[in-house]
């Protein structure tokens, strides 16, 4: 068998592979509610904050985390909560982004130049929401704490942050 007819096989069988979508459970699994505090401060020496969502049947099938934003002088300009896929923690998407096509700042963003003035005066408040239709969760956050530090080159940057999260299912419709 020569090259061409190598690589027509092996598009024929790849064709002929069928190709199954995730099964709906697997991707709309309900969640157990859940309440969390979830804490980022530069000075702590532990790992990062991550909090784990289970389905009653205690499957764990997302996992929420706390992320620095840092800039190129490597200070800690924002904080980012991210929810992924229990089987991608590290590498999936942030499944709190917006679909489609986006830019700016989102609610799951905490940027020192916005809390500045503190979390009530911040663009999305000290209270936020975020409905995750395509996973049918909401998330609720809710700032506690914030204390954010300008530098002599006028960068803010974020010190600590405290936030109370809460993860529930969205109504069944």
């Amino acid at each position: 068998m020569n090259i061409p007819d190598a690589i027509l096989v092996a598009c024929v069988a790849f064709a002929a592979t069928p190709f199954t979508q995730p099964k709906q459970d697997e991707k709309l699994a309900r969640i157990v509610p859940k309440q969390m505090l979830a804490q980022f401060s530069q000075g702590a020496s532990t790992r990062a904050w991550a909090g784990q969502l289970y389905s009653p049947s205690k499957k764990k099938l997302y996992v929420l985390s706390l992320e620095p934003e840092v800039d190129v002088g490597k200070h800690v300009i924002g904080v980012d909560l991210v929810l992924r896929d229990a089987g991608e923690p590290k590498t999936g998407e942030n499944l709190l982004s917006p679909a489609g096509n986006w830019h700016g700042l989102q609610p799951y963003n905490f940027v020192g130049s916005d809390l500045l003035h503190g979390s009530d005066r911040s663009v999305f408040g000290a209270s936020r929401s975020i409905k995750v239709t395509s996973r049918e969760l909401n998330i609720v956050i809710q700032i506690l704490d914030v204390k954010v530090r300008t530098l002599s080159n006028g960068t803010q940057e974020i010190d600590d942050l405290k936030l109370s999260v809460s993860a529930d299912n969205l109504p069944s419709s």
